[in-house]
């Protein structure tokens, strides 16, 4: 529209020609930024199901999923639901969903009443059906550029998300990870939907970390460290730390706990409280640590 009105205001000659030239150029260079736009926001969509696939192989039934939002452009909650059916349960034949998507930040008093326990959820989307009470429900946190994290009262507290919204802390009460079934087989994800598999790199290490410590494994959570670091691997959110400091300290090596602590107090402070009630744990279970108080103590200080 604009070049046909420029075509025609505009006086025929060499002027008009540069002019339209510029606006074709601005128009081509707009389209290309925006396929650029969403082929990299459905790369993000296809990689953030992958994630989930690593870090929860299997969802018992009727499961929420709560997260304030993902750093997804192009998408929302309702939208992704479908790739999350299809990821957990491909061979769904009724209209009635096991699992449902729903963000905090434009859900809630709506399609999710409350972050009250046993509070029921019933959602009519077009043909489908879900219901189930917020209880059943699953917390998740993913930040552009970092693993996708699964929070619940223990080991993914409001301390180990200090800049998260105030919605998302509150929902994580409601968060109940035993619902992952974490010795089932990963999901198969059909690769015209969700591409090829990615690499195996660090989200990889640390959501197949987050499972072993589920289990209670914390040999595998050191080996998956190990390896991570021969392939030169490093977290991009010193939170994700926090499972192998943990993972380290419960099988002797206070070395290189120790190492990990301090690296994570470093690069963010704010994530003192997390360390302060992960070492709790660990004290709890193996004694207590000269050197770790020390350390928490100086490090930390108000």
């Amino acid at each position: 529209f604009i070049i046909g009105l420029a075509s025609l205001v505009l006086r025929e000659g060499r002027r008009k020609s540069v002019i339209l030239s510029l606006l074709i150029g601005l128009c081509v260079s707009h389209q290309f930024s925006t396929a650029n736009t969403f082929r990299r926001d459905w790369a993000n969509q296809q990689n953030l199901f992958w994630e989930m696939a690593w870090r929860m192989p299997a969802i018992e039934e009727n499961t929420a999923l709560l997260t304030y939002e993902l750093p997804i452009q192009y998408a929302s909650d309702w939208q992704m639901t479908a790739g999350l059916n299809w990821a957990y349960a491909p061979s769904l034949s009724h209209r009635d969903l096991p699992y449902f998507l729903l963000y905090l930040k434009t859900r809630l008093n709506s399609s999710l009443p409350s972050l009250q326990a046993n509070m029921p959820i019933d959602i009519q989307y077009r043909t489908v059906h879900f219901e189930s009470n917020t209880s059943n429900s699953i917390v998740l946190y993913k930040e552009a550029d970092e693993c996708l994290r699964v929070l619940d009262p223990v080991y993914g507290n409001a301390e180990t998300v200090p800049n998260a919204s105030p919605l998302l802390i509150s929902a994580i009460r409601l968060s109940d990870p035993s619902r992952i079934i974490a010795d089932a087989p990963e999901p198969t994800l059909d690769k015209t939907l969700f591409g090829a598999e990615p690499a195996h790199g660090w989200c990889y290490a640390y959501a197949k970390a987050e499972l072993a410590r589920q289990q209670g494994d914390w040999e595998k959570v050191v080996r998956l460290y190990r390896q991570a670091q021969r392939e030169g691997l490093s977290p991009s959110a010193p939170a994700e730390y926090l499972p192998f400091i943990e993972g380290f300290a419960i099988t002797g090596d206070m070395d290189m706990a120790l190492k990990l602590t301090e690296r994570t107090i470093k690069e963010k402070r704010m994530l003192c409280p997390a360390l302060h009630t992960l070492w709790e744990r660990v004290s709890q279970e193996q004694g207590g640590n000269a050197d770790v108080e020390s350390l928490l103590r100086e490090e930390c200080k108000p």
